[in-house]
């Protein structure tokens, strides 16, 4: 290679295939500027170096069963119950709440569903033979707060709850462990279905 008349070695260098740490880090040129690469654009790179795209990559922790898990129209639920999301499960196991909300407010809906979920929790954990008295008395006093009730109405409503956990879900019947999918016997499908229960057979 002549420049000037002045003859010039010039040398090409490819690529190297696979990056290079320095001390453990990882710096890619940009202009006259040297910048070290981390999290996502370090993934990228990494990635793009050896042929791959994010979706061919296995994520840690995730078990193939999980992604292969079947829809619910798939699931065969025991005699006289239907498979349901756990989302669903709470939103109809909620319903005595909601009724004696007289708010609209957003915040206040939000209250209630934070003592439905405690009370939701609250009947999982005595399931399994632990009675908290200072979980207990935390959702009465939730209770008091939204709804004005005595402690008196509170243990009511309270108990009434936890018979109505055991009455929609049986727990003898759930899968063990406990997974996204809830059984919830039948005759609760046909006897709310005038009131507009979503769920069906």
């Amino acid at each position: 290679m002549t420049v000037k008349d002045k003859e010039l070695l010039e040398i090409h260098v490819s690529a190297y295939p696979n990056p290079i740490s320095y001390h453990g880090h990882y710096y890619q040129r940009s202009g006259s500027m040297l910048q070290e690469l981390k999290g996502a654009s370090l993934d990228r790179f990494l990635r793009r170096s050896q042929g791959r795209t994010w979706d061919s990559v296995p994520v840690p922790g995730v078990e193939k069963q999980l992604v292969n898990r079947p829809s619910i129209s798939e699931i065969e639920a025991p005699d006289g119950f239907i498979p349901i999301t756990i989302t669903q499960a709470i939103l109809e196991y909620s319903k005595p709440f909601m009724e004696i909300s007289e708010s609209d407010d957003v915040k206040d809906q939000n209250d209630i569903f934070q003592i439905v979920q405690s009370v939701w929790n609250y009947t999982i954990a005595l399931e399994g033979g632990n009675d908290s008295e200072d979980t207990k008395m935390k959702i009465f006093n939730s209770m008091k707060s939204i709804y004005g009730m005595d402690r008196k109405d509170a243990n009511e409503f309270f108990e009434k709850m936890i018979e109505r956990k055991r009455d929609l879900f049986p727990p003898e019947i759930q899968q063990k462990p406990s997974m996204t999918i809830i059984y919830l016997w039948k005759k609760h499908v046909l006897k709310d279905s005038i009131n507009g229960l979503m769920i069906r057979a």
